[in-house]
């Protein structure tokens, strides 16, 4: 529950007054109620003060020790926050950033205690430097609007290239007025999204504004109530971009722009660290026929009918692509009717057809992705689609210190980008096939009000209440099994319009497992972004696969999710060991 802590202050004085001379002394006790807190309070004692009938008195308290230590943990949480900032922030995924810091910051305004953080080797009080760090952010962000057609529905769906200093952002979260309403939140991947006008603006500036709160996603019952708080800071997060409008022929192309794109003086610049890949694919000579295929692809989008490319695909990955044309709550377009595709040979029989850019809309979400096709070279057809990883989660995979073949690189892209795509098109068929009879699967669930859990059944079916450990308040853990995991799924996916996970960061190497023979086993941590219309949070996704599994193909052995990362992560492998855990 969210408490507050009181001091009680009890006075005694002597009152003398005097009525038509005649004088009076009374004592008077004056009892004064002092709230120094807003904090959560998890682990408070409780005394029953009188039980009458109606009329019932329960103390609440806490002593100064747990109370202490309580604000201490909260102050450890601050520091992890602007830690992840500033690590997003060299990623160059921008949402991330803004959000940790801005969290961050609402934690240290909401507890007793302050924090001192490190931003880019200079220290100090978080009150002050955090909002020179989101300010900075803020003013190097830089929106670029390409060249573009009135479309045939009348409007324009302007694709917008969006910067971080100079560097194309991986990841960042907007909203945009488009002519009649604001629009949002919309997804950034790889740099680039739409802004789909119905109206040009008198003015020609196209009016965004990038999300940094991030309410849907607040994942501690602190949070929650800092977050809720009337005196936070509100940053300046509302920006434009120009356009030069031909209305003659229709075009729109852009105009100057009103923010720099590179580092100014007195601004809190992180240096990307993004990483070039050291792996070297291979691409293929002859692309002409593979070339046709994703042009047949570009038109069966188009026209949203899958119909138009079945020739080019297996059965399955026909339904891969017909149930992504063919889900009527969401709408799928190209990004731009110019992709550019490059087709590498990956070493497992097959050849990849990638990025297609596209735009899929969902009622109140629109998120940019890119698929990728892949074709088996034994009948030059396409066997599977998936929703491809972003390019920093890609040159995690591919410059992993782990000492193992590029094949196996290609096997982990593979199943991640598969993983998500499986959740996205509520493939539960595919799901059960990647799960081990015996999988280990550990669910951290951020705690929601009473009356929300009421009304999703779902959440009250859990599995074994389990604890950890470790970890913050807030998140109750739950083991299942197999099919326990299933039958939650089935309802979560009933029940939810979308469900869309995105991959960031990522750590992957060789382990040794106690029934999975030596270099068969890899560990996978990777941080997701789950959205639905209902729940989104984020948090650390660490799976255990044997990449021997059924038919050769990898299989889950253990899936854990945390909150955090580093110290209160545990290592799969623990879970083997651990009988409590076994099904």
């Amino acid at each position: 529950s969210i408490a507050a802590a009181i001091s009680v202050k009890t006075t005694d004085e002597a009152v003398r007054t005097e009525i038509n001379g005649k004088a009076t002394e009374e004592a008077r006790q004056e009892t004064m109620l002092q709230v120094s807190s807003r904090i959560h309070l998890s682990n408070y004692e409780t005394r029953i003060i009188s039980e009458a009938p109606g009329d019932c008195h329960v103390l609440l308290f806490i002593s100064n020790e747990k109370y202490a230590e309580q604000q201490q943990k909260i102050c450890q949480v601050i520091k992890d926050y602007i830690k992840a900032g500033t690590v997003a922030e060299s990623r160059l995924q921008i949402d991330d950033a803004l959000r940790n810091y801005y969290w961050g910051l609402a934690l240290d305004k909401y507890n007793d205690l302050h924090v001192q953080v490190e931003i880019e080797n200079e220290t100090g009080d978080c009150q002050t430097l955090v909002p020179l760090k989101i300010r900075s952010i803020l003013k190097q962000l830089t929106a670029t609007p390409q060249p573009t057609e009135k479309s045939e529905l009348g409007t324009y769906p302007i694709l917008v290239n969006f910067s971080y200093a100079g560097n194309p952002v991986s990841t960042l979260t907007f909203h945009y007025f488009d002519g009649e309403s604001w629009i949002g939140p919309v997804s950034v991947m790889d740099g680039v999204s739409e802004a789909d006008l119905i109206k040009l603006p008198n003015d020609n500036r196209v009016n965004i504004r990038y999300e940094y709160r991030f309410d849907d996603q607040m994942d501690n019952p602190d949070l929650t109530a800092a977050l809720a708080m009337q005196d936070l800071p509100i940053f300046d997060a509302s920006r434009y971009f120009s356009l030069k409008v031909n209305e003659r022929k229709g075009t729109l192309t852009a105009g100057n722009e009103p923010a720099p794109a590179t580092p100014q003086e007195g601004l809190m610049t992180a240096v990307p660290k993004r990483n070039v890949s050291t792996m070297q694919v291979k691409q293929i000579a002859s692309k002409q026929y593979y070339l046709t295929a994703m042009q047949h692809i570009e038109l069966a989008i188009t026209q949203s009918d899958p119909k138009l490319a079945m020739r080019y695909f297996t059965d399955e990955g026909y339904l891969m692509f017909a149930n992504l044309l063919e889900d009527k709550k969401a709408k799928v377009k190209l990004e731009s009717p110019h992709q550019t595709y490059e087709f590498v040979d990956d070493g497992l029989g097959q050849i990849l057809a990638r990025p297609c850019r596209v735009i899929i809309k969902y009622p109140g979400r629109k998120f940019t992705e890119k698929l990728v096709f892949r074709f088996d070279k034994r009948n030059d057809k396409i066997c599977s689609m998936a929703y491809m990883l972003t390019d920093v989660a890609m040159e995690d995979i591919f410059n992993s210190k782990a000492k193992w073949a590029d094949i196996s690189r290609f096997t982990i892209l593979e199943f991640l980008e598969n993983y998500q795509t499986a959740y996205a098109q509520k493939n539960l068929d595919y799901i059960r096939k990647i799960f081990s009879d015996q999988a280990i699967i550990i669910i951290g669930t951020v705690l929601q009000t009473a009356e929300v859990q009421k009304n999703k059944a779902y959440l009250l079916e859990e599995g074994q209440i389990i604890n950890l450990g470790h970890g913050r308040d807030g998140i109750r853990y739950s083991s299942f099994n197999k099919k326990q995991y299933l039958n939650r799924l089935t309802a979560q996916f009933a029940d939810r319009d979308y469900i869309h996970l995105r991959f960031e960061e990522n750590t992957t190497g060789l382990i040794n497992a106690q029934h999975i023979q030596d270099g068969d086993a890899f560990s996978i941590q990777i941080k997701q972004i789950y959205n639905s219309p209902h729940y989104s949070d984020q948090g650390y996704l660490t799976l255990l696969l044997n990449m021997r599994g059924e038919n050769g193909h990898p299989m889950i052995e253990v899936r854990l999710w945390q909150p955090d990362k580093d110290k209160d992560c545990v290592d799969p492998v623990e879970f083997f060991s651990a009988k409590n855990f076994r099904m």
